[in-house]
């Protein structure tokens, strides 16, 4: 959880890196349908890419419950939920 609440994202490289490395992971991404989108190396992605991907987690056809009990809370209980603040 404190990695999600403060890290300069090393957190995650780790775990992409668990997954099998960036090229693992855009091949996934490509399987489900992504097509303007480069994770980890390039990190580029459109609008189209991450609507389609988060439309299906919503859906629960990538995760499913497990995912849902475990990334929206990772989501949405940063130090910064509230926006980003003033000044």
């Amino acid at each position: 959880q404190r990695a999600g609440l403060f890290s300069d994202n090393t957190a995650g490289h780790m775990l992409v890196r668990d997954l099998g490395g960036a090229g693992a992971v855009n091949a996934w991404a490509a399987s489900e349908g992504v097509t303007e989108s480069v994770f980890f190396t390039a990190n580029t992605t459109s609008p189209t890419d991450l609507a389609l991907l988060w439309a299906a987690e919503a859906r629960g056809s990538l995760g499913g419950a497990v995912a849902h009990a475990w990334l929206y809370p990772m989501l949405t209980g940063t130090s910064t939920e509230a926006g980003v603040p003033s000044g």
